[in-house]
């Protein structure tokens, strides 16, 4: 850690900020007082990973000496890092999940004292609050900034001062086009091919759909939006509307409610994921046939489907517990793990027949479980080639 950490909230930053319980100047965080600051409901605790994906991380065998934690194979020195999380948008089940999945991890690191804390910032999805949010933590000395980012480019030169400052950064889900920062994503790309070619061999040409985007101007909802488009055209669908759903319930029902009135016809929603249950229930409010429309692993969502299992469609999403995967990249980077520049994670996709594993899942929580530390680590070495 280069200096203290101080606790502090600047009127001036549109954004809200978690710091780790024990901080230098004794004041604690937690989720609820974030979700206050940002004017959003703050997740629900996680259900059992368990319940959740019969893919979740194996636990790890952990011990400690006085210097070190070994997990499994890994031996990972104790140390004084502060490592901070810039969140450009907490307005949505998967953001509140993801940071939770962050703060999971790093308490626990903290307790084994792999850091001496961590702090989470979270923005408004407007660029200049995540330019205060990074200045910050340039201010903190944190040894670390992880971010997810409201903008491919306009944040380079900050995240650049950053570096410039001996800060390692790591852009994850929402990344930066920057050759010089490492980069840890999903490939969006091929999550709308994966729900358009299924879409495709069970419904053919010829389609109307409706396109209902993400978040504005990040990068997953730009790549996923260009790949439907570019899969309309190469499969002949119809494009009859485009919304904006936000990648969130409410905002996508509200939509869609307000656009349903004037469609003729519809035979798919091509959506972003967060928006499933919202956009099924702006239809069936209207009394207008249920389109297809892409599931995206909540727990709301799959509650649906296991009551209606005859409804034919495929759920994909990127896992928010991405969350716990960049902090222990960041931890292993500091500790002078050589990072690769570009990491990809896995999507999560389930049909039919695999829903009613899904069936009791937690309110406000997303199929999948934190990374442990050696999963964090097979994916460094899969990015390496190893």
């Amino acid at each position: 850690m280069k200096k203290g950490v101080a606790v502090f909230m600047s009127a001036i930053m549109a954004t809200s900020m978690l710091i780790g319980c024990g901080s230098s100047s004794g004041e604690t965080g937690n989720q609820a007082a974030v979700a206050e600051e940002s004017g959003t409901e703050a997740a629900e605790p996680e259900a059992d990973a368990a319940e959740e994906s019969e893919a979740a991380e194996p636990a790890a065998e952990v011990s400690s000496d006085g210097d070190s934690v070994q997990f499994g194979d890994y031996t990972v020195p104790k140390g004084d890092w502060v490592i901070g999380l810039s969140n450009s948008y907490y307005g949505n089940t998967w953001r509140h999940q993801m940071v939770e999945s962050f703060v999971n991890v790093a308490e626990e690191a903290k307790e084994l004292g792999l850091i001496a804390d961590y702090i989470v910032q979270n923005g408004d999805n407007t660029v200049n609050a995540q330019i205060d949010q990074i200045n910050s933590f340039i201010l903190e000395g944190v040894d670390a900034i992880v971010i997810n980012a409201a903008s491919s480019t306009a944040l380079n030169s900050v995240l650049h001062k950053a570096q410039d400052a001996g800060i390692l950064v790591i852009a994850f889900d929402s990344v930066v086009d920057d050759p010089d920062i490492v980069c840890m994503d999903f490939d969006f790309e091929e999550y709308g091919q994966i729900l358009c070619d299924w879409l495709y061999e069970e419904k053919g040409e010829g389609l109307d759909v409706v396109i209902s985007r993400g978040i504005s101007g990040s990068a997953p909802e730009v790549i996923l939006t260009e790949t439907y488009e570019k899969l309309c055209e190469e499969y002949g669908w119809n494009i009859v509307a485009t919304v904006i759903g936000n990648a969130e319930n409410a905002t996508a029902q509200e939509e869609f409610t307000k656009l349903i009135p004037s469609l003729d016809h519809v035979d798919a929603v091509l959506n972003a994921g967060g928006d499933s249950y919202g956009i099924i229930q702006a239809f069936e409010n209207s009394g207008t046939e249920l389109p297809v429309i892409f599931g995206d692993n909540s727990a709301e969502f799959m509650k649906w489907w296991n009551e209606n299992l005859d409804y034919k469609t495929i759920s994909s999403r990127s896992g928010p517990h991405c969350g716990s995967c960049v902090f222990w990249v960041a931890l292993a980077g500091l500790n002078g793990e050589e990072l690769p520049m570009n990491i990809r994670l896995e999507l999560n996709t389930f049909t039919v027949d695999e829903a009613p594993q899904f069936a009791d899942m937690e309110a406000g929580t997303l199929a999948g479980s934190d990374f442990t530390y050696e999963g964090a680590m097979s994916r460094i070495k899969a990015a390496k080639g190893n």
